[in-house]
């Protein structure tokens, strides 16, 4: 796929998303969160999590940073120093505080705890079958993903967002990708 069609692709999805996520949302993200909190009991017994504030066009992570706390986890956010550079995590705790990083995205103060997760929970703009996530197109976390192997990494998305798309040499397939209808295994390693 050349990077015109995936410049294309991600504009088809952005649009998709914008006009169907918000709708979706009110009916399956706390379905979601919940099979989300039941496939990470499986592997990770308490600990770290990393989530996401979502976007007004992904799926909406507000039930599931909630089940997650109600399961015992502790969140981090992923924060964007630079655009060169992998992800941090900080912890977060609902009613933070929050400040914009490099990427103008709402994340915790500077002086919070920074923590390496167990698990990343990750938006999708779009995925393939064999659980490849098509992001915004920034990198951040494949280049995170990347210096953390190996960890347990799943995504959230829509079934509608499921695409062909052919990844790239960077590209980190998902663990598992969870929809409002099922929770997809990338390979039987869990």
């Amino acid at each position: 796929m050349s990077d015109n069609e995936k410049a294309q692709l991600r504009r088809d999805l952005k649009e998709w998303c914008a006009g169907h996520v918000p709708a979706m949302n009110q009916q399956h993200a706390a379905q979601i969160a919940e099979q989300i909190v039941t496939t990470l009991k499986s592997h990770v017994a308490g600990g770290v999590i990393s989530c996401y504030l979502s976007l007004t066009d992904e799926v909406d992570s507000q039930p599931l940073m909630q089940a997650l706390c109600r399961a015992g986890y502790r969140i981090v956010l992923p924060v964007v120093i630079t655009k060169e550079r992998p992800l941090v995590f900080r912890l977060y705790h609902d009613g933070d505080k929050l400040i914009k990083d490099a990427a103008g995205l709402p994340v915790p103060h500077a002086d919070s705890i920074e923590l390496v997760p167990d698990a990343v929970i990750v938006p999708i703009l779009g995925f393939n079958d064999k659980n490849f996530r098509l992001g915004r197109g920034g990198g951040y976390y494949d280049r995170t993903l990347s210096t953390l192997q190996p960890i347990l990494t799943i995504g959230l998305g829509y079934e509608a967002q499921k695409v062909d798309f052919t990844p790239d040499g960077h590209d980190i397939p998902l663990d598992y990708i969870v929809t409002e209808s099922q929770i997809r295994a990338a390979n039987s390693l869990f």
